[in-house]
């Protein structure tokens, strides 16, 4: 669903009230729906939705019809199941039945909590209960010693029992190997870390420093300490990292404390042929010599992290940020979020007749 027709869906269902026959839809507006839904994945049409709060409670309008959706494990039926599990999502429109066809392990892969998705909540609870069953199944009886079904509790155990211990197994190691493979990399925690300082931006504390360290603005008859010190004070009275109500990131006594230590040769000057030359570099030397400094990092490892970063697209990351408080979700925005996420396809979903949708798997 591409965003025209994403905006398009959803000002329709603004449109959508409680007071009226149809929700206040036309017959045009619900042929747009029915449209939607035959082509749209379970994801998207997750999406299509609307929630009143009434006197007698929370109405939920699902237009996309995600409750009208069967589910159908494929676990044992084929080869390729029982080496890679899915899940068949069926949505049926009169005559014609809508299926995706999801692979269970790579989606738990991609996203662990995607293991709550009602496809794989499914698919655990089957497996769940056929090991739970397993002394049942296979309790010694009058069949398992007759010669003729004898071999049926070999079948179970086979079938059955062992097919559910090897995709809970795999299940479950998806989770772990998925979490770990999403991990942020050395790199891109680097970058976000040099990011979060805004040295790319003049709304911080260091900036000022470099500025102040121009040939203009110092005094030639005052030591290296006796800058600092200056410097120091003319932060103290600053206003402008505040600058659109943004704090400088960097303090004031990182700042000072870096000018003592690595930065301390940016702060002289050279007296030298009767002219002053300040030794204060460009902005970008500096600043990366305050996140080296503020780091702890060689000159090559933060250029070639910074590098990597790039690459893995760093810009595009998101992390989760400590608290002090305990994590809260509304149980709808948690459940919208896992119905509506991206599963991975085992191959392209495809429309059939209803009479013949087991064909076709």
């Amino acid at each position: 669903m591409d965003e025209g027709e994403w905006k398009e869906l959803s000002h329709l269902l603004k449109r959508a009230n409680l007071h009226s026959g149809f929700l206040g839809l036309n017959a045009d507006e619900l042929e747009q729906l029915m449209q939607a839904r035959r082509r749209l994945s379970f994801s998207e049409r997750a999406r299509l939705y609307k929630l009143w709060s009434t006197a007698a409670g929370m109405v939920f309008y699902d237009a996309g019809e995600i409750f009208n959706t069967v589910l159908e494990l494929k676990d044992q039926s084929s080869g390729e199941g029982e080496q890679r599990p899915y899940v068949l999502i069926r949505k049926r429109e009169v005559s014609k039945v809508y299926v995706e066809k999801i692979d269970i392990i790579e989606t738990v892969k991609k996203d662990a909590t995607l293991i709550g998705h009602p496809a794989i909540v499914w698919a655990i609870k089957h497996w769940e209960r056929v090991t739970h069953a397993k002394r049942v199944l296979l309790h010694d009886d009058v069949y398992s010693r007759d010669e003729e079904t004898g071999g049926i509790k070999d079948y179970y155990e086979e079938r059955y029992i062992k097919t559910a211990k090897q995709n809970l197994a795999a299940v479950f190691k998806a989770l772990q190997d998925g979490i770990k493979q999403r991990a942020i990399s050395p790199a891109s925690a680097l970058a976000i870390r040099i990011r979060e300082l805004k040295l790319d931006t003049e709304q911080n504390f260091l900036c000022i420093a470099w500025e102040r360290l121009a040939p203009s603005n110092i005094d030639p008859t005052e030591t290296v300490e006796e800058r600092i010190n200056t410097i120091e004070s003319y932060l103290k009275q600053s206003d402008e990292p505040f600058v659109d109500g943004n704090n400088s990131p960097v303090t004031i006594r990182q700042v000072v404390n870096f000018l003592r230590d690595a930065g301390n040769k940016y702060v002289g000057d050279d007296r030298g042929n009767g002219r002053r030359v300040s030794y204060r570099p460009n902005w970008k030397i500096f600043s990366n010599a305050f996140a080296r400094w503020y780091f702890n990092v060689g000159q090559t490892t933060l250029s070639d992290y910074l590098t990597d970063a790039r690459k893995e697209g760093v810009s595009e990351v998101e992390y989760w940020q400590p608290s002090f408080g305990n994590p809260k979700v509304s149980v709808f925005s948690l459940l919208l979020y896992i119905l509506s996420q991206e599963l991975v396809s085992a191959s392209p979903a495809f429309t059939c007749s209803a009479d013949n949708s087991d064909l076709h798997v």
